[in-house]
Order: structure tokens, then sequence, then C-alpha cells
């Protein structure tokens, strides 16, 4: 099955300001990422790129992705391209025909298969007994003796 590459701009590192241009970029991070469509490779790397001042300037609100892949990839050259494409296809290929593998350790319990589908719960019902309330007896209240007021004493 071929092999289907999608190459994203994840980050621009940029110069705040650069002569009289603002945001110039300088690094663009990226991802590589392929499909066979049924395993996946993925890699990320960063290219440094140069802003050529023969060339008119973008401002950096200006800037699209296939512009900023373009000066990326060029910056990669078509070498390193092959290369990390030639790496992450190994990934799927090593996914699609593993060289090792993990099995579970033989002295653990293997955990429960997942169920596909939860059967309902039946309850059983549960025999409501009535409560008798025991009558509340109000205790007498007694009101405490009032305070005569103090007279101050001269000494």
């Amino acid at each position: 099955m071929p092999i289907t590459n999608t190459w994203t701009i994840t980050q621009l590192d940029c110069y705040p300001q650069q002569g009289e241009n603002t945001d110039v970029v300088f690094t663009s991070h990226w991802t590589l990422e392929a499909t066979d469509g049924t395993h996946t490779g993925r890699t990320y790397g960063i290219a440094s790129v140069t802003y050529d001042e023969n060339e008119p300037f973008v401002p950096f609100d200006e800037l699209t992705e296939a512009q900023v892949l373009s000066w990326t990839l060029a910056a990669l050259g078509e070498t390193q391209i092959a290369n990390i494409e030639a790496e992450v296809a190994q990934q799927i290929q090593d996914q699609a025909n593993p060289t090792s593998v993990a099995p579970p350790l033989p002295w653990t319990v293997p955990a429960a298969a997942p169920m596909t589908e939860e059967a309902p719960v039946e309850e059983a019902p549960v025999e409501e007994t009535p409560v008798e309330e025991a009558p509340v007896e109000e205790a007498p209240v007694e009101e405490a003796p009032a305070e005569e007021p103090s007279t101050p004493t001269e000494g």
C-alpha cells in the first residue's frame, strides 16, 4: 500500500526586529506524519530559514503554511527530505512486520477482556419497612431568675 506523507509546520521562531522588518522568521519547527492506511509513523525537527533581503519581505501575519513549508523543505534539501521520509517509512514497516515483540509475562494474570455490551443489571426489589417515629416530648424550659441591678459602692 502506498505511503502518504503529510508535512506540517508547528511553530516559528522569529527575530522581533531585523532592520525595518518585525517578526522575521529564522527557525521553523515541522512534523512529518506518514500512513499506509493502517500504520502510522511520525517524526519532527527544526530547520533554519534565512530571510533573503533580495526577496520581498512578507509580514508575519500574511505568511501561509504552504509558503513556510516551501522555505523549510528548501532548507532541508532533497537528500535530508529523502532520509526523513525513509525513516518514517521504516517506522511503518516495523509496525507492519515487527522484528521483536513483548508478550505479557507468563506469571501475571491477564486483564479481563473488555465487555462489548453491558448487560442491564437487575436489582432485587427492596422491601420497605415502615418505621414508627417515637413521639418527641418537649422538655420544660426553666427561666433564670432576673438579676437585680447592682449599685456601685463607694469605697
